[in-house]
């Protein structure tokens, strides 16, 4: 009787502890998009565009060489519009474009646009990974005429 009741304990703890591990698992906040800079983002597809939103807390230097300010953002917005237009609240209006070919990636420029990543410490880039949403129809190509 005592071992029927300790095996009847063990498998009841050994349920609880799944369901709960089950249930933790849901509350995660899973990536969707990792920027090379480690910013991890969940999307969205809407009609204004594909926007992604920071997981975590984000860091950015803003600005230009001697005038570089630590900025602290408890979340990050970024929307990529069909036209080829990046906005985002906390780093400004920008633009985004698809490095083409399959799998390649894309990125948002949200300084100068001058296609110079040195001059452009604001550029945002997502290697191997396509920025999908429906709304997305026209391909942003990176050097091309957007």
């Amino acid at each position: 009787m005592l071992v029927r009741k300790i095996k009847v304990l063990g498998l009841a703890l050994l349920l609880s502890l799944s369901m709960g591990s089950l249930g933790s698992a849901e509350d995660d906040k899973k990536p969707d998009y990792t920027s090379m800079g480690g910013v991890a983002y969940t999307a969205g597809c809407q009609t204004i565009g594909l926007v992604l939103k920071s997981v975590n807390d984000t860091y950015r230097l803003l600005g230009y060489r001697n005038s570089l300010e630590l900025q602290h953002f408890s979340t990050e917005t970024l929307v990529l519009s069909p036209n080829c237009s990046a906005n985002s609240p906390e780093l400004g209006k920008g633009k985004w474009c698809a490095a083409g070919g399959s799998n390649a990636g894309f990125e948002i420029d949200f300084l100068d646009f001058s296609g110079n990543a040195e001059l452009s410490p604001n550029r945002l880039s997502f290697y191997g990974q396509e920025p999908y949403c429906k709304f997305l129809v026209e391909p942003c190509i990176c050097g091309g005429d957007n």
